[in-house]
């Protein structure tokens, strides 16, 4: 979404019981912290190191994007911006 610049996208989840279709609005809010965590991540990958970001700030990090995205989840449901679709794969 940030980079077409779109205030509007589509998440699709698929399981073999069913495919969800949740209408997602860009959050600046979230688009920074996801930075921050991309950030963290490329540090990581040009030192040469094998293991995930663990220093406090990244769990913390880790901690408020899960937060933001709980809240963003619920917000969703409790709007309806999602479709449910049934899968025929496991029938």
């Amino acid at each position: 979404m940030k980079a077409i610049q779109s205030d509007l996208g589509y998440l699709c989840y698929w399981t073999e019981e069913a495919g969800y279709l949740y209408k997602i609005e860009f959050d600046s809010d979230l688009w920074v912290l996801v930075e921050e965590g991309i950030k963290s991540w490329r540090e990581v990958v040009l030192s040469g190191k094998v293991t995930a970001p663990q220093s406090p700030e990244d769990k913390q990090l880790y901690k408020k994007v899960w937060e933001h995205c709980e809240t963003k989840y619920a917000n969703i449901l409790g709007k309806g911006d999602y479709t449910t679709l049934p899968s025929y794969v496991a029938k």
